[in-house]
């Protein structure tokens, strides 16, 4: 705490570390897609499943050369595929059960193995977390896209 005289009235005003930090952003409720298309054994034998937070993974993602995370700014070509992100958009306005985007980890960055345009279509829905797919030598470094607690390969 400290204390301040305010000029020409003789009162004093204390402050506290409130009056120097700015409040925090509001956080979004979890918002999760519900529909994904199990793995099968096969690829459980080489792939791990994590559910991390997409607002942290475009964060992760930024400055490659294939992901732009915001909507306004994507270039059809070199970001996105207009036709692959309508695609993505109309499945999960149905409803229906997509495959889980799959990540990897290559020169010490995230990237994108497979499901951009999913990514894309989940983020501009609003949603927060998703479950992916990575080699299981991946999970250590992806896993810091997780929340706590959800750190552990399901």
């Amino acid at each position: 705490m400290t204390e301040s005289a305010k000029p020409g009235t003789g009162e004093v005003r204390v402050f506290t570390l409130d009056d120097f930090c700015r409040p925090a952003p509001p956080v979004k409720p979890r918002r999760e897609y519900a529909h994904y298309l199990p793995l099968s054994s096969a690829y459980r034998a080489v792939y791990s499943v994590l559910t991390v937070n997409l607002s942290w993974l475009d964060a992760a993602l930024a400055g490659s050369h294939v992901w732009c995370g915001t909507k306004e700014n994507r270039v059809p070509g070199p970001t996105v595929n207009p036709a692959k992100y309508q695609n993505a958009v109309s499945i999960l306005e149905a409803g229906q059960p997509i495959f889980m985007p799959c990540l990897d980890f290559q020169r010490g960055r995230t990237g994108i193995q497979d499901g951009r345009h999913r990514l894309y279509a989940l983020l501009d829905a609003g949603y927060t977390h998703s479950p992916v797919i990575m080699r299981h030598e991946y999970v250590p470094m992806i896993a810091t896209l997780c929340e706590s607690g959800e750190e552990k390969p399901a």
